[in-house]
């Protein structure tokens, strides 16, 4: 296996891949938006437990792929291939391990955030403010929300760096996990003018799904994947077949 390097042009057509397949199955594809939507929801908003969303996140994005996979040789996407996904033992371990990997990290982020809590700063007069004491205070609360704010960006552009292709890789190809987040990385710095503008077009594309109630993302969701799918197939070059 080896990592290609693509143009930039060529994000647009990872798009209309995906926005074309989509439309041939856009029914199929709404249901399973759907589905995968409320599942993900639900567990985000159980109290104590939402932290298991990022480790089911790398299996559903698996399952995703495989029905892009499936679309691209002409089969329809159903609910139905989730449960192939699971049956996989060797890559469900690799894609569990990814999610909890993913878990960990959120969960120390979340920690740190709250070490580096500044403390409550009160609507102090000119006059408090010209004193040492509570410039001082002031100035940590700053610097401490802007340190939590760094580590928190830092945090989600890793993982959805290493979410563009350590699921699929752990699943068609059977990476182990460490080397699949390993190799989504490098593929990253490689491509990472074009990956770049797929994640600035993708951020875009997901504050215009927002706008009507987030019905939009139904949509989006799987075009994202189709085309995440065609970005996959194009970067990442081998010579054996794939399963």
């Amino acid at each position: 296996m080896r990592i290609k390097t693509v143009a930039l042009a060529q994000v647009m057509q990872w798009y209309q891949f995906g926005y074309e397949l989509w439309y041939r199955y856009k029914w199929q594809w709404l249901l399973v938006s759907l589905v995968c939507s409320l599942m993900l929801l639900g567990v985000a908003v159980i109290p104590g437990v939402n932290w298991l969303m990022y480790v089911v996140l790398p299996l559903v994005i698996a399952a995703l792929l495989y029905m892009a996979r499936r679309a691209v040789q002409g089969y329809e996407p159903g609910l139905e291939q989730f449960a192939f996904i699971l049956g996989l033992t060797e890559q469900r371990t690799q894609l569990l391990w990814i999610g909890l990997g993913l878990a960990v990290l959120m969960l120390l982020v979340s920690f740190s955030g709250r070490i580096l809590q500044p403390p409550a700063v009160l609507n102090y007069t000119l006059a408090e403010l010209a004193q040492a004491q509570r410039g001082m205070e002031v100035g940590h609360s700053f610097f401490t929300t802007l340190l939590n704010s760094l580590i928190q960006i830092a945090a989600v552009c890793f993982a959805a760096i290493a979410l563009l292709f350590a699921p699929a890789l752990a699943l068609f190809r059977k990476v182990p996990a460490w080397l699949a987040v390993k190799s989504s990385l490098r593929a990253f710095w490689l491509n990472k003018g074009a990956l770049l503008f797929f994640l600035f077009i993708q951020t875009m594309l997901t504050l215009l799904a927002l706008l009507p109630f987030g019905l939009g993302l139904l949509v989006l969701l799987p075009i994202t994947v189709l085309a995440l799918y065609r970005a996959y197939t194009e970067i990442f070059i081998s010579t054996k077949p794939n399963p």
